[in-house]
């Protein structure tokens, strides 16, 4: 059932896309179906191959190891308050619950922080690359579609992407912008739990 209710999800915001659509004769049918395409590509690798099942527990590892080093940070300078629930501190402290500020934002700034040193290093401005190329070929964007979307695989929400935003809005089309809006509210909707 659960299956049926993405797809519905899928046709069903593909339809408001060409409902809302400034020349419905000119949808960009090719980009989307490649869209849907790849995503349902990466997804059945990572989730239905062992090989796919392997290398996505070894990235979740990699990313929660480096993610608990923000952590113990947070708990050096706040302590008991950055404890998350159901959990003890190094020194034994137990949780206090959740609070936003002491959990939430430390991670923020902290992966915030990794993503400007990669940014210094020119290692991320190399990865965004090749997927925006790699995106820009299969489904027939430009560079600036292409590259704001994946901008999420670096794990930043807010602070790049609205400096990546800036720097595109001289080159920006009304469709271009639109697309970085949705971009960057799905990204932060995307991050609400």
């Amino acid at each position: 059932m659960h299956k049926l209710t993405g797809a519905f999800g899928i046709v069903f915001f593909v339809a408001l896309a060409w409902i809302f659509s400034a020349d419905r004769k000119k949808f960009p049918w090719r980009t989307v179906i490649a869209g849907i395409v790849l995503q349902l590509l990466v997804a059945s690798f990572l989730l239905q191959s062992s090989f796919g099942g392997y290398i996505f527990q070894k990235m979740n590892v990699f990313v929660v190891s480096i993610l608990s080093h923000g952590r113990k940070g947070a708990e050096l300078i706040f302590g008991a308050l950055s404890v998350p629930p159901g959990e003890t501190g190094e020194a034994g402290e137990k949780s206090l619950g959740y609070f936003l500020f002491f959990q939430g934002f430390p991670v923020i700034i902290f992966v915030a922080s990794l993503m400007a040193i990669l940014y210094y290093l020119r290692i991320m401005p190399r990865i965004v690359e090749l997927f925006a190329r790699v995106f820009s070929r299969i489904m027939c964007l430009s560079g600036a579609e292409s590259l704001v979307p994946e901008r999420r695989k670096d794990l930043v929400r807010l602070g790049p992407r609205a400096l990546l935003a800036a720097n595109l809005a001289c080159f920006q089309t009304a469709a271009v912008a639109g697309l970085c809006l949705s971009t960057s509210s799905s990204m932060i909707l995307g991050g609400v739990r």
